[in-house]
């Protein structure tokens, strides 16, 4: 679902989707982040904790680890009600600085990335 390509100088630089109905944007998004602005390797970025809001229900969801004590603290201060739950079940590919390619699936489900001739 939600298949998201994003080209950089003019060459793709990542591939990424997931399953997951109203989660699906959140969980693409969060995986670009990681990728793009925190520099984590593609296992990493899809492998991270996720978390989730909506207006309906008015509820923050977030997979266990994904928000430090402290934020979760304060978001409950803020009456946010906060819930456990499994977000995404990506899969992406990304360019290496080499110019190879590296896929990786979700630790979530079962898997692998595999290229041509493997």
């Amino acid at each position: 679902m939600t298949p998201t390509i994003v080209r950089r100088d003019g060459e793709l630089f990542l591939a990424v989707g997931s399953p997951g109905g109203s989660t699906i944007i959140t969980t693409v998004l969060q995986i670009f982040l990681n990728v793009a602005l925190w520099e984590m390797d593609l296992d990493a970025a899809i492998d991270a904790g996720r978390f989730h809001h909506q207006w309906l229900p008015d509820r923050v969801y977030a997979e266990d680890g994904a928000l430090a004590d402290e934020v979760r603290q304060q978001l409950e201060a803020w009456g946010y009600e906060l819930a456990e739950r499994r977000l995404g079940r990506a899969t992406g590919i990304v360019r290496l600085p080499d110019g190879g390619y590296a896929g990786h699936v979700d630790r979530r489900v079962s898997g692998k990335a595999a290229g041509p001739g493997e």
